[in-house]
């Protein structure tokens, strides 16, 4: 089976100011996989601010996220984790101006009655000597299927002008 390119369900930003999270929900079933690019900062922090995750509005799911600077590295929650959700870090404030983390998150089988494995890979952007990478993986143990899913940062708000695609992506 070859995969299909990917479709654009949903595009979300917050153009008009600072948000407390972003959530992509009525999530349609059709497609096998998901694909989220986003483009965020956060209002407060510096040299990184964690950004978590919740699952058709439930935070019952299992989280490692691993993190490097090139002099520092480290695992950010620990595996198997269902405490704190880290699973990026994005720019915060006291970053440089105007620079954004890039991240993405890959869903795989997300309308499936098995549990659900997600991929995170993002880079805190700062334009300066110590930036942060991150990847991470959550396990969704649950039989639903995937409806919705939020964005929030460990601190702050989402910042302005922060930028959200949702792909759907089929096995064909």
């Amino acid at each position: 089976m070859a995969l299909q390119s990917p479709t654009l369900i949903s595009s979300l930003n917050t153009n008009s100011g600072a948000v407390g999270s972003i959530t992509f929900s009525s999530i349609p079933q059709t497609y096998t996989d998901l694909k989220i690019i986003m483009s965020i900062r956060a209002t407060t922090g510096g040299g990184g601010v964690w950004l978590h995750s919740t699952y058709n509005g439930s935070n019952n799911a299992m989280n490692a996220c691993w993190y490097s600077s090139g002099s520092a590295y480290g695992n950010a929650n620990g595996y198997g984790s269902t405490s704190n959700g880290y699973n990026a870090l994005i720019t915060g404030a006291g970053d440089t101006g105007n620079t954004f983390a890039q991240v993405e998150w890959y869903i795989m089988n997300y309308t499936s009655s098995n549990p659900k494995t997600m991929f995170t890979d993002g880079y805190e952007e700062n334009n300066a000597a110590i930036a942060y990478t991150t990847y991470g993986f959550v396990q969704w143990n649950t039989s639903s299927a995937l409806t919705s899913i939020t964005f929030t940062a460990d601190s702050g708000n989402i910042d302005q002008y922060s930028t959200f695609y949702l792909y759907g992506i089929s096995n064909s």
